[in-house]
């Protein structure tokens, strides 16, 4: 689709410019090219509070750092839309999950990402179907029956078949009263095709073949 992302690869922390401002650099990969990003979050690398582990103001193990609620770490974080840890100093247990997720970014000045452009890649299904075409080809896939409603049904139907074939049937077995003819077959070469003319006064004796018994039908032969 032409659209680049970037998958998360890890992360480390530290001081960084003349001030030592403290915080979280998260690094990514380019999905197309492969060239490598990255995106620096503020974030606090010192004890809150004494603990058995430490005095408050120490500096916290390395690639542990806690924020704030109102920090753009924790903005990015809750917009990815994974859970948010109970304790805001845990996030170091977290990070993997973000090598679930893509994204997608601006960039400001070489590989550094604008921190607020940062989000998780998102497409629609509309996007996801002009990418492939699928517009074009739903299009006319709704054209085609509207203009030709009929070229789908290429079988007749099982009950106009079967009324077909009993009217040629009884065709078949009509007397016309035009002519008064019937043709009776022998069963040989010889006799086969012989036409018998039955006058207007014997005709209302004559019984239908399908109204004969066997042994009648048998007997006129």
């Amino acid at each position: 689709m032409g659209l680049e992302g970037l998958v998360f690869e890890s992360y480390t922390t530290g001081r960084f410019g003349p001030q030592l401002y403290s915080g979280v650099t998260l690094q990514f990969t380019t999905v197309l090219s492969s060239d490598a990003a990255y995106a620096i979050f503020n974030a606090n690398l010192d004890r809150a509070r004494t603990t058995s582990k430490g005095s408050k103001g120490s500096p916290l193990p390395d690639r542990q750092f806690r924020v704030g609620k109102r920090t753009g770490f924790y903005a990015f974080w809750r917009a990815s839309g994974l859970d948010i840890p109970q304790r805001l100093s845990s996030f170091h247990d977290y990070m993997g999950n973000l090598k679930n997720l893509i994204f997608t970014g601006s960039f400001t000045k070489g590989e550094k990402l604008n921190n607020k452009s940062l989000r998780v890649l998102s497409l629609s299904h509309s996007e996801v179907s002009r990418a492939f075409g699928m517009n074009r080809l739903s299009d006319k896939a709704q054209t085609i029956p509207m203009q030709h409603p009929d070229k789908n049904q290429t079988t007749s139907p099982y009950n106009k078949t079967a009324q077909l074939q009993s009217t040629q049937s009884l065709q078949q077995f009509s007397t016309t009263s035009e002519s008064n003819y019937v043709t009776r077959l022998k069963g040989s070469a010889d006799t086969r095709g012989n036409v018998i003319h039955i006058s207007n006064s014997d005709s209302s004796n004559i019984k239908r073949p399908q109204d004969q018994s066997i042994e009648q039908w048998v007997a006129e032969l």
